[in-house]
């Protein structure tokens, strides 16, 4: 029985990671890497919008990894953020600044 998706990042993610495995398993065995079906895709989502369900969410939510493993992925960004010099920059225009520091929180 397939457990129901909790950690929702948005319609058909499930499918969308075994879509994914069998094409890297599809291009490997292209190039002669037999992967014998032990390839494995993770998908980590990170809100867009405020007050979201979900601080991460985690696909497969019964794999390997749960959201405690990477809680400080944040507090990190923020720390590499802060030590870019771009992010010094000042940008009067707010929806310009928010839109510079949402590209520089990503790149970090």
């Amino acid at each position: 029985m397939i457990k129901p998706i909790d950690q929702s990042m948005w319609g058909f993610q499930r499918s969308f990671r075994l879509y994914i495995v069998l094409e890297i398993q599809d291009v490997l065995s292209l190039i002669g890497v037999q992967t014998n079906g032990k390839v494995r895709v993770l998908l980590v989502g990170f809100p867009t919008k405020e007050n979201p369900r979900h601080d991460i969410c985690i696909e497969p939510a019964d794999g390997a990894f749960v959201v405690d493993d990477l809680r400080s992925i944040e507090r990190k960004t923020e720390e590499a953020l802060k030590r870019d010099p771009e992010s010094q920059i000042e940008i009067s225009h707010p929806r310009i600044r928010e839109q510079r520091r949402r590209e520089l929180f990503y790149r970090s």
